[in-house]
Formats: structure tokens, C-alpha cells, sequence
């Protein structure tokens, strides 16, 4: 369970990371206390998942860091960077087979399949 002070209210049960990211959809920023978790909220809604998913992995979020780079490669596959597509659906696929996030893991081979065949 993960809790995110904003002003005088704590918000729980959200997913890992997903606090700070419905603060950031919701604005409710002026009474958000600075902190990495809002830094790399700001960057995913922002549409840079690659620098949220560093984020994420600074703060050592490995699932946070995992979503956000199988968002960066989605991203990246959309531009036809499909060198820098391959390194961020890695980093995703590693951690979805070792903590065996089937859904998750599904989802990121379907992207890279997607890559292939359009390469």
C-alpha cells in the first residue's frame, strides 16, 4: 500500500507510483509536497515515460520503472526508434518474467512482436 500526503489529506490504496500520477491528472499540485514519486508523476503525464521510468528507478520502484518503460518503448515503436524501443521493452520484459507479472508480460510481448514485424 502506498500513501501520498497531499496538504492535509493521505491518500492510499493506490497502486505504487499511481498517487502521485492522480495528483498530477488532478492538478492538485499547489498542496503536494515535493518529492522524486511527483517528479517522475510529472514526467509520465507529461509524455516522457523514459525519464519517469529513471525516475522510478532511482527511487527503486522496479514495477513503476517496468510500466513506464513499456510505455516509453509504445512511444518509441510509434516514431520508429526501434533501437531505443528494443532497450526500454528489455529493461520492461526482464522485470515482468522475474517477478511474474503475466498480464504485464503479455502485454510487453505483444509490443515486441508488434516491433518486429514492422521492422
Amino acid at each position: 500500500l502506498d500513501l501520498l500526503l497531499v496538504g492535509d489529506v493521505v491518500h492510499a490504496g493506490y497502486p505504487v507510483g499511481q498517487p502521485a500520477v492522480g495528483v498530477v491528472h488532478r492538478g492538485d499540485l499547489d498542496e503536494a509536497l515535493p518529492s522524486r514519486w511527483l517528479e517522475a508523476a510529472q514526467s509520465f503525464v507529461a509524455g516522457d515515460p523514459r525519464q519517469a521510468a529513471d525516475s522510478y528507478a532511482e527511487i527503486g520502484s522496479r514495477p513503476d520503472e517496468a510500466y513506464a518503460r513499456l510505455e516509453a518503448a509504445r512511444q518509441l515503436i510509434a516514431a520508429k526508434q526501434a533501437v531505443e524501443a528494443n532497450t526500454e521493452l528489455a529493461i520492461a520484459l526482464a522485470f515482468y518474467r522475474e517477478a511474474g507479472a503475466s498480464a504485464h508480460l503479455a502485454q510487453a510481448k505483444q509490443l515486441l512482436s508488434t516491433m518486429l514485424s514492422s521492422s
